[in-house]
């Protein structure tokens, strides 16, 4: 009978230990490795993530003030999880089939304040640009979030993998002068400096 309770109990410490393990699964890529988006890995089933966007839009009916994204649990709770639902969003900005609208609320769940998760969004980002499933739009977003104390990817200029994905964007024929323009300012430095500076005199954020 002893013997019977302690493979019981062994049992169930081992089967807790595996949804621990689950619990714990990170599903965050490093989009500088190749990826294929129809194999992407995701956290949460495709169609359950298009029903949280399109929850998050009837929330909060549209963007023509960005920041009503923070009227939603829904929008919030994925913006502070924003690293699990990396492959999420980049599987659906990839659907160019989807409202901007719809797109844009993804895209704006990445925005954060969290190196590596910001460049790791970037370098996604510049993937999908590439191949024309997203617009350069999208990309500036990226780079500089409506959320005024997350300027990761400007701070770290010096960084080698920004470098490199700011490289790889700038040199993209599809590309702007005028956003080539602002990428060259970033790589200097001087992007980062004046915002800085202008952020800190004009709202008080310092970043």
């Amino acid at each position: 009978m002893r013997a019977f309770i302690y493979i019981i109990l062994a049992t169930t410490l081992f089967s807790c230990g595996q949804n621990n393990q689950n619990e714990k699964r990170e599903y965050f890529y490093d989009f500088s490795r190749p990826i294929s988006l129809d194999t992407i890995r995701l956290n949460i089933p495709a169609d359950s993530f298009a029903q949280t966007i399109a929850d998050i839009e009837k929330r909060i009916v549209d963007l023509t003030d960005i920041e009503a994204v923070f009227h939603s649990d829904k929008y919030i709770f994925i913006y502070e999880h924003a690293s699990k639902y990396l492959n999420n969003v980049v599987n659906f900005l990839s659907d160019t089939t989807l409202s901007r609208q719809k797109r844009m609320i993804a895209l704006l769940t990445m925005n954060k304040q969290d190196f590596d998760n910001n460049l790791n969004f970037l370098l996604a980002c510049e993937k999908l640009y590439k191949r024309s499933l997203i617009e350069e739009e999208f990309l500036q977003i990226a780079i500089f979030p409506p959320v005024l104390q997350n300027r990761d990817i400007i701070k770290f200029y010096n960084n080698k993998k920004v470098q490199e994905v700011l490289y790889e964007i700038r040199d993209n024929p599809n590309t702007s002068e005028n956003f080539k323009e602002t990428i060259n300012e970033i790589l200097s430095g001087k992007r980062y400096k004046e915002e800085k500076a202008f952020l800190k005199d004009a709202e008080g954020v310092d970043i």
